[in-house]
């Protein structure tokens, strides 16, 4: 007990020290820096941007500057790109280690796939390797096809999603009844094709959107979201929207995020590009 009693006085001082804490501050600077980096650079989006017609938008708020959230979008063909979005369980340092984990997973994976179903069922069967018992992640995973105006998806575990077939559609909430990833090794995902024509959207969130504050009292809920979705302007485009929507969220100064709260909006906007990007890259 005496040891023990003395190892924490130390590590107190440690702690406390002012050196010590500047380290500590670079350290999560730097490790801010690269999660930031495995997220979609601005240059990368206004690159598929300018092949396709999409419109694109995004949110990420780490609760603990960083954490388990975790997006990416990746052209799997002409004229056609798969969209996906995870949140790991936890919060900072482990949660942030199993996303860059993550990262590298999909990157060796989607290029042997560009499915969503066959993606989350080898993201899984990884996972299930190298996660300890009680972690894992939820995903939800789209590809969309500008030529065929379709849209693939397949969840794991993801709260319900939002999405409208064309601009003459409301919004509507798509779910699948699935296990998150990393829990049940030959788990059948599924995936479910719908229309996704000009003026087609889809809304991607992590549960921090919809549990802030905590639940009962939280500010969005899906079917919040759909609602305002549908009383937003049809012509405000996708970073106006987003701004909208985290606007919304914190318009009271004192609303706190208990979780990491992340936000994508894909918005298609119109005909087919004549273009098409070198998705092999």
């Amino acid at each position: 007990m005496t040891t023990l009693i003395a190892l924490g006085q130390i590590a107190v001082s440690i702690l406390n020290s002012h050196s010590m804490s500047l380290e500590l501050d670079e350290q999560l600077a730097g490790a801010i820096a690269l999660q930031n980096d495995m997220l979609p650079s601005e240059a990368r989006i206004a690159q598929i941007q300018a092949h396709c017609p999409l419109d694109l938008s995004s949110y990420c708020n780490q609760r603990d500057g960083i954490g388990g959230d975790i997006w990416g979008i990746e052209v799997t063909g002409p004229q056609r790109v798969m969209i996906y979005i995870a949140d790991f369980t936890g919060h900072g340092v482990a949660a942030a280690l199993n996303a860059a984990r993550f990262h590298s997973f999909v990157h060796m994976i989607w290029q042997r796939t560009g499915r969503p179903e066959p993606l989350l069922r080898k993201l899984n069967q990884r996972l299930c390797e190298v996660l300890p018992t009680g972690q894992f992640a939820t995903m939800f995973c789209a590809t969309i096809d500008f030529v065929m105006e379709t849209m693939e998806y397949a969840s794991a575990g993801a709260p319900p999603q939002l999405y409208r077939a064309s601009s003459q559609h409301p919004f509507e909430v798509i779910s699948q009844s699935s296990l998150p990833l990393g829990i049940l090794r030959d788990f059948p995902y599924e995936s479910k094709a719908i229309p996704f024509h000009a003026g087609g959207a889809l809304i991607l969130y992590t549960d921090g959107l919809v549990e802030t504050p905590k639940p009962p009292k939280s500010i969005l809920t899906a079917d919040r979201l759909r609602e305002f979705l549908d009383k937003a302007d049809q012509n405000k485009d996708a970073d106006q929207l987003c701004q909208s929507l985290v606007g919304r969220l914190f318009a009271e100064p004192k609303t706190k995020a208990f979780d990491d709260v992340t936000l994508v909006i894909a918005k298609h906007t119109g005909s087919v590009r004549e273009s098409i990007i070198d998705y092999e890259v």
